[in-house]
């Protein structure tokens, strides 16, 4: 993520011992690195001759705790509202594996500290994941009539970037309260909390699926809707509660529909 982008030979400097890290928190770490170095060779410590980046890493007893210094570079300002790129880095890595990241615009130079959980520390063998078997149930979808606005969707979504493009296109729709979840147990935290008149829930999720949370919708006669790549055989297969499917991508049109269906009619 580094390498590529920047422009002066040795004014990085790393320090840390070797690590892997599980390839299911890879590709975020990556994506948070290359939206960290962009910024150092656009604005920051990278973007002159004599700035310095220190990056070191170290496995504590929390996780593996990274460090990254920028020095030597423009004055430092800190933005005045958060842009994309500052929400991936400051976010996805809490959102989809319960990390932290955090970003300080410090007078010297731009300065983030980074944790990944030791359950993504080191190589492990994916487990095999046992789907879980229960009784198919019908649904009742009663709609009735409403105001968007007023409108409350619960999306269950493990992927950052993907949980907040659904999120805005929820708002073009004039659909302002949603609750997004990355995982089944923060959802039904939520359930027990608020009250929702719609939910959109992926199917497949870090080392589980959504079927309690489809259970819980079936129970709190909440209408859903199960996001998939795979198909409806596959969740008939796996005895999840009956539900429409949408399939992937999830485009603008089809939550249009789904919202005409289930709220406004």
């Amino acid at each position: 993520s580094i390498k590529p982008l920047h422009n002066y030979p040795g004014n990085i400097e790393l320090d840390g011992a070797d690590v892997s890290i599980s390839p299911q928190i890879a590709t975020t770490v990556v994506l948070i690195f290359h939206e960290l170095t962009t910024n150092a060779v656009k604005y920051g410590s990278l973007s002159v001759e004599k700035g310095k980046l220190r990056i070191s890493w170290k496995v504590e007893s929390n996780g593996l705790n990274i460090d990254w210094k920028e020095l030597g570079g423009p004055p430092v300002q800190a933005p005045t509202k958060t842009g994309f790129g500052l929400s991936i880095i400051e976010n996805a890595i809490n959102y989809e594996f319960e990390g932290t990241s955090k970003v300080n615009f410090e007078q010297d130079g731009l300065h983030a500290q980074i944790m990944i959980p030791l359950d993504f520390i080191g190589e492990k063998e994916d487990n095999l994941f046992a789907m879980e078997q229960v009784k198919e149930a019908s649904m009742h979808i009663d709609p009735g009539k409403g105001n968007r606005s007023e409108t409350s969707i619960l999306i269950l979504k493990d992927d950052f970037i993907n949980a907040q493009e659904m999120k805005r296109m929820m708002s073009m729709l004039s659909i302002n309260t949603v609750t997004t979840c990355s995982n089944q147990q923060k959802a039904l935290q939520a359930m027990e909390s608020s009250e929702f008149h719609l939910a959109l829930l992926d199917v497949n999720l870090k080392n589980e699926t959504c079927i309690k949370v489809a259970q819980e919708c079936v129970k709190r006669r909440i209408p859903f809707f199960y996001i998939t790549g795979y198909g409806s055989s596959f969740l008939k297969e796996g005895g999840f509660p009956l539900a429409s499917v949408m399939e992937k991508p999830v485009k603008i049109e089809k939550l249009k529909q789904i919202m005409y269906q289930s709220i406004v009619s």
